[in-house]
């Protein structure tokens, strides 16, 4: 008998790199102030975009209304101008990934994230060596909050 039936795995930072670029501090830079000044509203707005709460544009328009201060045009450069240099596979995790699904052992995804990176990471096609994936923005919660957990173990009986 298989000891093992599923393996979950976070994803940033152990799927892929988390890339160079701090987005709090950068946001903090478009609106011209320092992370002391922005960043717990930033923090309290990107985890309500995480829990799919609010999208991306209540979360441009809900910060700048909190901070008094128009949406910065280059808000783009945040989310939307990630590329693969910035954000890298880690080939090693992905042959772990196939090694345990040929064991016919599910490999699962449990990510905390927002929709501009789960388009970027769907658009690598990174999701696909998994046999399914749960992200907060989707099933509305957060790791550590236990019902994230519980999603997936009623998903797969567990």
């Amino acid at each position: 008998p298989r000891m093992f039936k599923a393996v979950i795995f976070d994803f940033g930072g152990v799927v892929h790199s988390k890339g160079q670029t701090n987005s709090r501090q950068l946001i903090a830079d478009l609106y011209g102030m320092s992370l002391e000044e922005i960043g717990p509203t930033i923090k309290e707005f990107a985890h309500q975009m995480s829990v799919g709460k609010i999208d991306e544009s209540d979360f441009w328009r809900l910060l700048s209304e909190s901070v008094e201060r128009e949406i910065p045009k280059d808000w783009e450069v945040v989310w939307h101008k990630r590329t693969t240099e910035d954000f890298q596979i880690y080939h090693q995790i992905v042959e772990l990934v196939n090694g345990i699904r040929k064991r016919k052992v599910r490999a699962l995804v449990l990510s905390n994230t927002m929709l501009p990176h789960v388009e970027f990471n769907r658009a690598q096609g990174w999701y696909e060596h998994f046999d399914k994936v749960y992200l907060s923005c989707d099933i509305g919660y957060r790791k550590p909050d236990v019902a994230a957990y519980e999603v997936v173990l009623n998903d797969h009986n567990f």
